[in-house]
């Protein structure tokens, strides 16, 4: 299924301020005057890296965008939005080692089984250079803890004081960032060394998963998959 007839998920333009991932590239660029090189793997149409870069440039932070997507689909926006755009598999990406300080890897190796997902991960971190960080929400296979299913209402109900703090023309905006809150909190940062480690230990959490779960994540991504299209 990963090919270019995925179906493409459009992203929102300020998906990259929501759910954390430009407050860690404010906290790693601190200080520094340097050109930051940006991979965004699994980018879309790169909408969400284009109002990044404007929004870190308004904080004096230069960034040099690439994208990486194998949809067919946003070819012509990708190009327009990102300095550089890659249509192909990133597995098959061979010339970007070493060569990111940042890489963001956001969605884009949730539903796929544990070994491939493991091989994403380990791609990411041979983009990075030594000092650069990989930003994901990639997990393990961890469960979701009973408790935060008892949070889940908080995060979706829109009619609470904070989400019209900007008036009724702020409300979507205000009410994204509140259902986008448990999504910031799974944002992970991580140094290559540990990004490599961390892609292993996805392995091994997938070959620990007993056969039946095994076979109810398949399910998913192949449900995920035609509900998608």
């Amino acid at each position: 299924m990963l090919n270019g007839y995925w179906p493409i998920n459009y992203t929102f333009e300020d998906r990259y301020e929501l759910t954390g991932i430009i407050n860690y590239i404010l906290e790693y660029a601190n200080n520094s005057t340097k050109k930051f090189v940006i991979i965004d793997v699994g980018c879309s149409n790169g909408s969400a890296m284009k109002y990044a870069q404007t929004y870190l440039q308004q904080k004096n932070i230069e960034s040099f965008t690439i994208g990486i997507d194998i949809s067919k689909n946003v070819v012509d926006e990708a190009r327009k939005n990102l300095d550089q755009f890659i249509n192909e598999n990133v597995l098959n990406v061979d010339n970007c080692a070493g060569k990111a300080d940042i890489v963001i890897c956001s969605k884009a190796a949730i539903f796929v089984e544990g070994d491939v997902r493991c091989q994403i991960i380990r791609k990411c971190s041979e983009f990075l250079k030594n000092d650069g960080i990989l930003i994901t929400d990639v997990d393990c296979f961890e469960k979701t803890k009973l408790l935060e299913w008892f949070k889940l209402p908080q995060y979706l109900f829109p009619f609470v004081p904070s989400c019209f703090k900007n008036g009724i023309r702020g409300f979507r905006k205000e009410y994204r960032r509140r259902i986008h809150t448990r999504f910031r909190k799974s944002m992970k940062k991580m140094y290559k060394t540990d990004a490599a480690t961390y892609a292993e230990k996805i392995l091994s959490a997938w070959i620990d998963l007993p056969y039946i779960k095994k076979l109810d994540w398949k399910f998913q991504i192949i449900s995920t998959y035609y509900l998608r299209k």
